[in-house]
């Protein structure tokens, strides 16, 4: 029998995987500070548009059904982005991905389309209901850290209620 050399990395091998870990320590520094500002954010939101209990934004789930609740109406429209990419998840483990144009692949990209149309919809819809801009609206909806941060600390923002899906365009 033959004995395997142990592999032992190069020092260019080395220097490459420290370079890669001080990226992911540096982005976790940053998700750090983005998780903060986000709590900071919604801490805001909640006290002075929701009228509720500021720290309703820490509980799990709660908080996302009164934040729908509070755009849509109904709280568990939280669920229609979850779904989508649950059986999504789901099928990607049932795939493979040999062949990138067969219908299981076509059918999971296409769920997982409609799951971030969708969340950037909520997000642009519940900016309408803090009274935003159509610029501040697009913000939100591509940066929502930025974007919902920019509307809960402007002075004009007040909550308005909840909008409708579409609004009707008026000839003038």
């Amino acid at each position: 029998m033959a004995m395997l050399a142990a592999v032992t990395p190069t020092a260019a091998e080395l220097e490459r995987y420290m370079m890669i870990n001080d990226i992911l320590d540096l982005l976790k520094v940053i998700n750090f500070f983005i998780s903060i500002a986000s709590i900071f954010i919604e801490w805001q939101v909640f006290r002075d548009f929701y009228n509720t209990p500021a720290w309703h934004c820490l509980i799990p789930f709660y908080n996302d059904y009164y934040r729908f609740k509070m755009t849509f109406g109904n709280g568990w429209y939280m669920l229609i982005p979850i779904v989508p990419a649950f059986f999504a998840l789901m099928m990607s483990e049932l795939i493979n991905f040999d062949n990138p144009f067969s219908l299981s692949v076509i059918i999971m990209l296409i769920l997982l389309a409609f799951s971030i149309f969708y969340s950037m919809y909520y997000r642009v819809q519940r900016a309408r209901s803090l009274n935003a801009s159509k610029n501040k609206r697009i913000l939100a909806a591509i940066f929502p850290v930025i974007g919902l941060g920019i509307i809960a600390f402007s002075y004009k923002t007040k909550y308005v209620g909840v909008q409708p899906h579409f609004q009707s365009v008026k000839n003038s």
